[in-house]
């Protein structure tokens, strides 16, 4: 009959509807959903490729602060990476180096984001950090280790820690007339191990390449070790950098003689106002007599493979008092000439890793005075060890102390001998 319908048939439709409606609201919330996970993961993308895009511009400007660290301006820098990032970078000048600016933009599916990231460039004084071990600073745990720093052309006479006169070849000296800054700095970009009771006589200690609080990054080589004193220190006293200290390979050694093919013995002197190239080199009085000779005189000293400094000797010296000058100076006592009259530095290219080898396996006193410049070099020392000058090594063992007294005219190498000064990355922040 028209009209008729089977009741039943309500709930079904109901129930029909009711499950239209859920599934399409399930499809449409899913479909809000990819749509979401799209737009972010576009988001996501340019937003990791602008800041990679920024991190180039950074890295392009800061090599070439390293390149020319010395130049009054850097023109600014423009490109496009693979993946069609943009970037640009500029550097201002600021107090002792350059602030870097640099922005990136990158554009993925109509969606475009820009970061922009700013970091300070600083350009050390020339052979300004009087000691420093590149993978590993080790003092020991048994010291005496100390840092000061005098000026040779005011005075270069040599004191016991009390202030009584001395010889440059006692153990664990100081010198009698302090520079204005009377003590100076060691640093490492690896781990650090020494006693707590040295850090008064350092100006400060530095730990570069060390992990951001609260990450682990095996490339982070920076770290404390050493006393309860040290582990306490660290962070506070020893002052933690994310950045690298890096000291490049110096020039000076490109026209020595001999270009690096033998090895010197010290059984002849060395000509002064001369820069000399070998392989393995052992040093003794014989070698430098010619500097007690001439005056205003210098040697360069460039190895490649062994520098060995005997123990039980005052390298680059000069005679201070004696018993026929003074009945009261026994024994002699000896002051060190100018340590940038002799520059014992790393030239590289041999086989292997240079070495230097402070004391040579003796556990006496082992004295020098020279500005020793081998970053790429293990620098070792046996007993106890006192270098009038600087001390720059790609690592320094010296587990029987090292006290270095940094002469202030070393700096004045920087218009006389080829070095690069140290550059180095800080205060990393995106704006």
């Amino acid at each position: 009959m028209i009209g008729r319908f089977n009741r039943d048939d309500d709930g079904s439709i109901v129930m029909a509807m009711l499950a239209i409606v859920v599934v399409t609201g399930l499809l449409t919330l899913g479909l809000a959903t990819i749509l979401s996970s799209h737009l972010a993961a576009r988001h996501d993308v340019a937003f990791e490729s602008a800041l990679t895009g920024a991190e180039r511009g950074l890295d392009e400007m800061v090599a070439q602060a390293k390149a020319d660290p010395t130049a009054t301006s850097f023109a600014a820098i423009t490109g496009t990476a693979a993946n069609g990032t943009t970037y640009s970078a500029s550097a201002s000048a600021v107090s002792g180096g350059w602030l870097v600016d640099s922005t990136g933009t990158s554009t993925n599916q109509g969606r475009t984001i820009t970061r922009r990231i700013q970091a300070t460039v600083s350009v050390g004084d020339l052979l300004s950090m009087p000691l420093f071990g590149k993978t590993a600073l080790n003092l020991g745990t048994s010291g005496p280790s100390a840092v000061d720093r005098y000026d040779s052309a005011i005075s270069s006479d040599v004191c016991t820690t009390s202030g009584a006169a001395a010889s440059m070849s006692d153990s664990d000296t100081r010198m009698c007339t302090h520079a204005a800054q009377p003590y100076g700095a060691a640093a490492t970009d690896g781990p650090l191990t020494m006693r707590s009771a040295d850090l008064p006589s350092m100006s400060g200690v530095g730990v570069f390449n060390a992990p951001a609080p609260g990450f682990t990054d095996p490339a982070a080589t920076g770290s404390c070790a050493g006393d309860s004193g040290i582990q306490a220190a660290c962070g506070t006293t020893i002052v933690m950098h994310h950045e690298r200290l890096d000291f490049l390979s110096a020039s000076v050694c490109s026209q020595g003689i001999g270009a690096g093919a033998v090895a010197y013995t010290g059984t002849t002197a060395l000509a002064a106002n001369a820069v000399y190239s070998f392989t393995d080199v052992t040093l003794n009085a014989t070698a430098i007599a010619n500097l007690a000779n001439l005056a205003g005189s210098q040697i360069v000293i460039c190895f490649n493979g062994t520098l060995t400094i005997p123990a039980g000797l005052s390298l680059n010296s000069t005679l201070k008092c004696s018993a026929v000058t003074s009945p009261s100076c026994t024994p002699s006592r000896y002051d060190p000439r100018p340590p940038s009259t002799l520059l014992l530095v790393s030239a590289g290219g041999g086989s292997g890793t240079p070495a230097v080898r402070l004391g040579n396996g003796s556990s006496s006193e082992t004295s020098l005075s020279a500005v020793v410049y081998a970053p790429d070099a293990d620098c070792t020392a046996t007993g106890h060890v006192d270098v009038y000058g600087l001390l720059v090594c790609g690592s320094v063992d010296a587990a029987g102390g090292v006290d270095v007294h940094y002469d202030t005219e070393v700096d004045q190498l920087s218009t006389t001998a080829g070095f690069d000064r140290p550059v180095t990355v800080s205060g990393w922040r995106e704006l």
